[in-house]
C-alpha cells in the first residue's frame, strides 16, 4: 500500500532544488520540444516524476483532514490521484522577487484522469492551493532573443532570474 507522509515545510526546499539534466526523461523532453519549449528552459524548469515523488510534489498542501494520524494520505486521495504514480512531468516556478523555488507548480501526468463531467484533466495543480502564475527560469539565450525582438537592452552582464522578471515588469510592451 502506498503511503505518503507529510513533511515539515523546512524539508520541502530539499526536494525543490533545480532539476539536473538527468531529471527529465527523454519522452518528456521530446514532448516539450514538440511544444516549442527551448531545451535549456526545459532542463531548468521541468522534471520527470513518478511514484512517491509525484505525490510529494502535488500533495504538499493537503490538510490533516486528507491524512491519517501518521500524516499519510487517506485512501480516497490515493485512489483519486492513482494515475500520477505512473509518472509525468512537473513544471516548477520561481519567486520573481528573490529567485527562490516556490512550492507551487503544475504536473502533467502521462495518464490523465477525468473530471466530474467526464472531460480529461490535462494538468494537475496541487489540491487546496490557489492557482498561481508560473515564473520560469529563462535561459540567457532566451532573454537575449526577447530583448532583440523588442529592441530593449538587457540588465547587466550576469544572468539573474530576478533581474529578468523585473526587466519584464518594467517593459509592459513585451
Amino acid at each position: 500500500m502506498l503511503t505518503i507522509e507529510k513533511r515539515p515545510l523546512t524539508a520541502e526546499k530539499d526536494r525543490l532544488s533545480l532539476p539536473s539534466k538527468k531529471a527529465l526523461k527523454t519522452q518528456h523532453l521530446e514532448e516539450l520540444r514538440r511544444s516549442a519549449i527551448d531545451e535549456e528552459i526545459a532542463h531548468r524548469n521541468f522534471k520527470s516524476l513518478s511514484g512517491n515523488n509525484a505525490y510529494e510534489y502535488l500533495m504538499y498542501a493537503l490538510s490533516e483532514k486528507h491524512r491519517r494520524n501518521g500524516g499519510t494520505l487517506r485512501a480516497g486521495i490515493l485512489k483519486k490521484y492513482s494515475h500520477i504514480y505512473d509518472g509525468g512531468w512537473w513544471c516548477g516556478s520561481k519567486d520573481p522577487e528573490n529567485g527562490e523555488d516556490r512550492l507551487f507548480g503544475q504536473f502533467k501526468p502521462d495518464k490523465r484522469r477525468d473530471d466530474e463531467d467526464g472531460d480529461p484533466i490535462k494538468y494537475e495543480t496541487p489540491p487546496n492551493c490557489q492557482t498561481e502564475p508560473l515564473f520560469l527560469e529563462p535561459s540567457h539565450k532566451a532573454w537575449k532573443k526577447i530583448a532583440k525582438r523588442y529592441n530593449i537592452q538587457q540588465y547587466g552582464k550576469e544572468f539573474n532570474v530576478t533581474d529578468f522578471w523585473n526587466w519584464i515588469k518594467v517593459h509592459p510592451q513585451i
